[in-house]
């Protein structure tokens, strides 16, 4: 979805900054967070004492994300 894609875009590491950058509430981008990790069947962030971090699944899939852009724009 075009949210899906507007958290790849943004890539600020924060769940409350990319909220806002999204108009949303933190916990609406954490379910949707949540969400998609759930249809993947992987964990794209983990926190590591209280700093969030990507898992190499979250590199690959920003670069697909990416490459779809790329590719229809």
């Amino acid at each position: 979805s075009l949210f899906r894609l507007n958290i790849w875009e943004k890539q600020v590491m924060n769940y409350r900054r990319t909220a806002e950058l999204l108009n949303l509430t933190q916990p609406a981008v954490t379910k949707q967070i949540q969400s998609l990790e759930k249809e993947l069947g992987r964990k794209l962030f983990v926190y590591d004492h209280h700093r969030l971090s990507k898992t190499p699944y979250a590199d690959i899939l920003a670069d697909y994300v990416t490459s779809l852009r790329y590719n229809y724009s």
